[in-house]
């Protein structure tokens, strides 16, 4: 299967995130396919297998969604401030879904689009057809994503977000993210992953 990270920026901060990222995939998927998407001219991310560039216009969530698109087949597409703690391919093999990604509990929105399963591109045909100018804020975006997801004509599967999309939290930091196979620094919380950087990697990467 295949691994994606979507980053469109040279920021220092943005790819020391994703090297952490990079590095659990390949400790805990060793097979698996890296591969940086992004819709600008700029250096690939560091470990990856293959960068695929589709340049193109539009606000931030239409032109993340129409360089997904150009991703064939089997993929998991996470954000890089997501960790992975375990091997997750048993997603696509223990079940029949089109997209299928984490519902969180949430008093406002029910995904953040972090962690994103799908079995070819027409989840993000679909986002892209639906979205071309900028995002007001993170919770319009996130609204607007959520109604695309609930919109979508394919086949959805809702995963349980203890397991597939755990929110970093302290409490989880100092007890242990137990059951968790994906941990995502969301928000505030990639500080948190950056000022713990090497605890980051001893804790979820060396296992």
């Amino acid at each position: 299967m295949k691994v994606a990270f979507y980053l469109e920026s040279d920021d220092a901060t943005r790819r020391r995130l994703a090297a952490l990222a990079i590095a659990a995939v390949r400790r805990h998927m060793p097979g698996a396919e890296v591969l940086h998407v992004t819709s600008r001219a700029i250096p690939p991310l560091e470990g990856v297998d293959t960068c695929l560039v589709n340049v193109c216009d539009g606000g931030f969530a239409h032109r993340r969604a129409r360089a997904h698109a150009q991703v064939p087949g089997e993929c998991l597409f996470i954000d890089t401030d997501c960790i992975v703690r375990r091997d997750v391919s048993h997603v696509f093999r223990d079940h029949a879904f089109d997209v299928a990604l984490p519902q969180i509990r949430d008093p406002f929105v029910r995904y953040t689009g972090g962690v994103v399963f799908t079995r070819g591109p027409a989840f993000w045909h679909w986002w892209a057809a639906g979205r071309r100018g900028e995002h007001r804020d993170v919770r319009h975006l996130l609204l607007e994503f959520q109604a695309r997801v609930d919109g979508f004509a394919g086949t959805v599967l809702r995963l349980d977000e203890e397991v597939y999309e755990r929110l970093a939290s302290k409490a989880d930091e100092v007890y242990g993210y137990a059951g968790a196979a994906l941990v995502h620094y969301r928000g505030p919380r990639k500080r948190l992953l950056l000022e713990q950087a090497q605890v980051v990697v001893a804790r979820h990467v060396s296992r």
